[in-house]
């Protein structure tokens, strides 16, 4: 067996096929078993274009040498983000749990009801969750596709046995939040503080921070501003900067010699420390992207245009806007009281002329 036929190759976990796929063309890595005669079947099956034995392929090899070349490859997506942002969610929560099973496996409502479970104990988001799973179903429907699975499983099957992922569980934080999460802050390091009032004078988004530049930076200016360069979406914003921002940036520059040439002294791991390690003592669970819904909903409620604020957001339709900008009970209340509408609509009082007549 020193001499294995060309593609056939071999290593820790057993034997596997290194070409291309004769039906799709498309570079695989498919396992072929750990005993060389079924290898060596397996493989002459797909030599001839049969269809492989999904038992045999990890969901880690399929996603890898497949799933995502193919669906995320450069052109077929609207931006190369999405494709950067699949692979980082199944690498980084799917894979570690989904990785070393089969395909077959991994089609089954059970398997991805233990996996959801996981998902939440790890202390993610609902929406996050929701975005994981969805992935996972994604990704066995391209193996339906490339007729390695007769059906894949249904998602309807999977979320309803989840009901708090349909939850409308407000993301902003309210004034009351606020003021126990600025207590909480004040008896941490100064720098700690001064990052999350800046967060929710400027609504960045976590990476947005953490690459931010002082070159980037323009305080001394008649319109201060900061520029962000890169973006979620690619397309480069400024966003303006009111006094309070202009103040907290200024404080921020003696924590220069942390991270030279960034404005935040954190990195994007070290920063989301910042509301793991304070979430019990505040009482409640926030994130650092509640900051931005903040922001958001403050301006919404401060009578912003909208397209004005889509455009400091950096979001490309105003259904963004809408998602983000969530009025607090208080405004609502108090709209509701202005205008006072009546059940029955009321005569209008007669004037003097009419009376005199």
């Amino acid at each position: 067996m020193a001499n294995l036929p060309k593609g056939l190759k071999k290593n820790a976990s057993g034997y596997y096929y290194d070409g291309p796929d004769p039906r799709t063309g498309a570079r695989t890595r498919p396992r072929l078993g750990t005993d060389y005669s079924e290898a060596l079947e397996q493989y002459r099956r797909l030599l001839a274009g049969e269809k492989l034995d999904p038992d045999a392929l990890a969901f880690e090899e399929f996603c890898d040498k497949q799933f995502l070349p193919e669906v995320f490859r450069p052109g077929r997506q609207r931006t190369a983000q999405s494709g950067r942002d699949a692979a980082t969610r199944l690498r980084g929560h799917a894979y570690s749990f989904l990785g070393h099973l089969p395909l077959t496996e991994v089609n089954k409502v059970p398997e991805l009801h233990r996996f959801a479970a996981h998902l939440q104990k790890k202390g993610l988001s609902k929406e996050s969750c929701r975005k994981i799973v969805k992935l996972v179903r994604q990704a066995l429907s391209y193996a339906v596709d490339c007729d390695l699975l007769p059906r894949a499983v249904s998602i309807k099957d999977v979320l309803p046995e989840m009901p708090d992922l349909y939850e409308t569980d407000p993301k902003r934080l309210t004034d009351d939040e606020l003021v126990v999460l600025e207590r909480v802050l004040s008896t941490r390091p100064r720098h700690e503080l001064l990052l999350v009032m800046l967060n929710l004078l400027i609504g960045v988004r976590r990476e947005e921070l953490t690459n931010m530049l002082w070159f980037d930076v323009h305080a001394d200016d008649a319109r201060p501003y900061v520029h962000i360069p890169k973006t979620k979406n690619g397309r480069k914003r400024d966003v303006d900067l009111t006094p309070e921002a202009v103040a907290v940036l200024k404080e921020l520059q003696g924590w220069k010699k942390r991270r030279p040439g960034y404005v935040c002294p954190l990195t994007y791991c070290s920063i989301a420390n910042i509301y793991k390690r304070t979430r019990e003592a505040c009482g409640f669970a926030w994130t650092w992207h509640a900051l931005r819904h903040t922001w958001a909903s403050r301006l919404g409620e401060a009578g912003i245009d909208p397209h004005v604020l889509m455009g400091l957001g950096g979001w490309s339709s105003l259904h963004m806007v809408q998602r983000y900008c969530r009025l607090s009970r208080r405004i609502v209340h108090a709209e509701v009281q202005r205008v006072n509408v009546s059940a029955f609509p009321k005569p209008e009082p007669e004037t003097a002329e009419l009376r005199h007549v």
